[in-house]
């Protein structure tokens, strides 16, 4: 198959600020796409530009063989948008949202009924229908978000972040819901800051930071061109780490330090790093209760091209 989206050297400018610069990006029809970046990486105006929401500055972007600046209504047709935040109104009932959300992309009458409960079904959403969206739980808030953004069967979707905030059950439902689509052949671009969610999903995966792509691949490619060093975990006292945060961070700025709860992980080469940070930890009297290592995992790569962790 081809691609569904070519995106070649886009930029962006707000002002005198360049939020995405000469950003190159090609998604494979069928597939599902991870799009990874720190907070204001340039990820969502990059997919606010190809949803035909914002205009870019310079660059080219074409949706199934469609040029974007020349025939954006086309586009919107094939697009269906899940935003970050909820947009859905909440004295509506979930069916009053989705058939007016169905109604804007031209559906009516059967169709339209039809459409919705189809989207509606994906979600598992299609019972129980008349509930207003204010008495909806955050995760099925999110799941009607996604409905919504679906009742047209676009051939193009993109996810902005669509399981932030929501619980572990609901997280499975929509993680079930994006394969279920993709399955039925629509391809996908989806970002999130949990990276264990991309390695499920997703078939290539792109990172960029300060508006330019600065790596793509499979999870196995980015892992062999990247993932050349290793993780130690070491765990201490909590009340050490808290005393010592800062020192450490301070000290091994080029390990990519990151801390959970009472753990220090460092990206480290060789065991002349690990033997020196123990030897400090000691120094420093911090105990060492634990010394545990384990290959780089998809957010070790995250961290060592960005140098920013991800949300937890």
């Amino acid at each position: 198959m081809g691609n569904i989206v070519v995106v070649e050297a886009l930029v962006k400018k707000y002002g005198q600020f360049t939020a995405v610069n000469h950003m190159n990006l090609e998604v494979k029809e069928g597939s599902i796409y991870g799009f990874l970046g720190p907070n204001g990486a340039g990820k969502s105006t990059t997919l606010s530009i190809i949803a035909t929401l914002l205009r870019m500055n310079e660059g080219h972007v074409t949706i199934d063989g469609l040029d974007l600046e020349k025939q954006k209504s086309k586009i919107r047709q094939l697009i269906g948008w899940v935003p970050q935040e909820i947009v859905l109104y909440p004295r509506m009932s979930i069916r009053e949202n989705i058939r007016f959300y169905g109604s804007l992309y031209g559906l009516h009458g059967a169709k339209l009924e039809q459409a919705c409960e189809e989207a509606l079904k994906v979600v598992s959403l299609d019972q129980d229908t008349g509930r207003k969206v204010m008495g909806l739980s955050g995760g099925m808030q999110r799941r009607l978000n996604i409905a919504c953004g679906i009742v047209h069967h676009p051939k193009l979707i993109i996810m902005d972040e669509p399981t932030v905030g929501v619980d572990a059950q609901s997280r499975d439902l929509i993680m079930d819901s994006i394969k279920s689509l993709n399955q039925a052949g629509s391809s996908i671009i989806y970002t999130s800051h949990y990276m264990h969610e991309v390695e499920e999903l997703c078939d290539e995966i792109g990172i960029v930071n300060k508006g330019q792509m600065i790596a793509r691949g499979t999870y196995e490619e980015l892992a062999t061109e990247y993932a050349d060093g290793n993780c130690f975990c070491v765990d201490t006292s909590k009340e050490a780490l808290q005393f010592h945060m800062q020192e450490i961070m301070g000290k091994y700025v080029d390990l990519h330090v990151s801390v959970d709860e009472n753990t220090l992980k460092f990206l480290v080469q060789g065991e002349n790093h690990i033997n020196r940070i123990l030897q400090d930890m000691i120094s420093m009297n911090m105990p060492v209760y634990r010394l545990t290592s384990e290959q780089m995992s998809l957010e070790d790569i995250f961290l060592r091209l960005t140098g920013k962790q991800t949300a937890q």
